[in-house]
């Protein structure tokens, strides 16, 4: 999928793609990251989506590409499943969370077999909402905690 010059995107949903393997004009992006290649250097380059406000996702594949951009304007993350290949964060991808500085919502929906929440929520400077649901295996928050910014926390069907 190449999408370099879309500069002017504000919103962004990648879903019910499955066989979707790599979102970017380099090719085996994503395939290097799943095999526990943490090369920041792969996929578009952070000013690809300077505008970038809100982006959701069903798709590993684009999770794993987007989460090491820098997106200073993103204001809403949405994982919605089912994930069943999403147990925990790599590496790269807990870096990529500390990068998500203007993010106020994230939603996490249907990831059957997700462990934990990233490591570094509690940093999140603007995170207002976090809400999760149906993510069975998630049975504690982050070691961290969570940001004092929080206002609405909303977990469902989460045991």
């Amino acid at each position: 999928l190449k999408c370099d010059q879309l500069s002017s995107l504000e919103y962004l949903e990648i879903k019910s793609c499955p066989m979707l393997k790599e979102v970017a004009t380099l090719p085996s992006s994503c395939q290097k990251r799943q095999e526990g290649n943490d090369d920041h250097g792969e996929g578009p380059p952070s000013s690809s989506f300077p505008r970038l406000q809100r982006f959701c996702t069903d798709n590993r594949c684009s999770l794993m590409w987007i989460l090491p951009q820098k997106l200073g304007s993103l204001e809403s993350l949405k994982i919605t499943g089912p994930h069943h290949d999403l147990i925990r964060f790599t590496e790269a991808e807990e870096e990529g969370w500390k990068h998500l500085t203007s993010v106020s919502a994230v939603t996490i929906w249907d990831c059957l077999e997700l462990e934990s929440l990233p490591s570094s929520m509690h940093i999140f400077p603007s995170l207002h909402s976090l809400y999760l649901r149906h993510c069975p295996k998630i049975n504690r928050l982050p070691d961290g905690g969570l940001p004092t910014s929080l206002r609405e926390l909303t977990i469902s069907h989460c045991p």
